[in-house]
């Protein structure tokens, strides 16, 4: 079973507990509501751990629709794909989700493919190089719009280009950009200019996709050249 560190110590919490429950003093019920939360956090982790991404690279200078995504997956050698239990081989389509991405002046959707590990039973979603997890702006326009903060400040062309993103949401990316990725990428000296070797330098020090904010799993898998 996986667990993160956060999900070992709740567990160890429980087995204290538990050593409580069997000591002189069982009838205290003052702890049982902290005990539950304990349980429910403990649930939670597993059932995240159960979900890994799998980024797979892909040319920066594709365009990225459900044509192009599916294209991807249906040249996938999925025999090289090694899920986080060491297995290879045992990855097979489980299922789709839709997931959306700004584009021109309104959206697209894309149906993201999940595949499921039979030795384990962990899902994986397959995302390409070209989007960042849980959000709606490619990975080549938040690079465009942090370049632009890091230089002229000017963002007119990045709206004109992509009117679905407007000031409010340029705004919001600046600021996790701010708060989570710029003194990380400039303790490596990790640039912008070459997509590519970004994404792998932020899989090799960071374990995660560049600009990606929630800590889901997400492992790099490098496509044969």
């Amino acid at each position: 079973m996986y667990f993160t560190a956060e999900c070992l110590n709740q567990y160890l919490l429980v087995l204290s507990y538990q050593s409580y429950k069997n000591s002189r003093y069982p009838t205290d019920q003052s702890l049982i509501p902290a005990i539950i939360t304990i349980l429910t956090m403990l649930h939670q982790c597993n059932t995240a751990s159960n979900t890994i991404m799998i980024t797979i690279t892909v040319p920066f200078d594709n365009t990225l629709n459900q044509k192009t995504y599916e294209n991807i997956i249906n040249t996938l050698q999925f025999h090289q794909l090694q899920c986080t239990c060491g297995h290879s081989g045992c990855l097979t389509i489980h299922g789709y989700y839709t997931r959306s991405l700004k584009k021109d002046d309104s959206g697209i959707s894309l149906s993201i493919c999940r595949v499921r590990c039979s030795r384990c039973g962990r899902t994986h979603a397959l995302l390409p190089s070209l989007l960042v997890p849980y959000s709606q702006v490619s990975l080549q326009d938040q690079i465009s719009i942090i370049s632009a903060y890091k230089t002229s400040g000017d963002y007119e062309e990045i709206m004109d280009e992509t009117p679905s993103v407007d000031e409010n949401l340029i705004a919001s990316i600046i600021k996790r950009y701010v708060k989570h990725w710029m003194q990380k990428i400039r303790s490596f000296r990790i640039g912008l200019s070459f997509p590519p070797r970004l994404v792998m330098q932020c899989f090799a020090f960071f374990g995660n996709q560049f600009m990606q904010i929630r800590q889901t799993p997400n492992i790099l898998f490098l496509t044969p050249t």
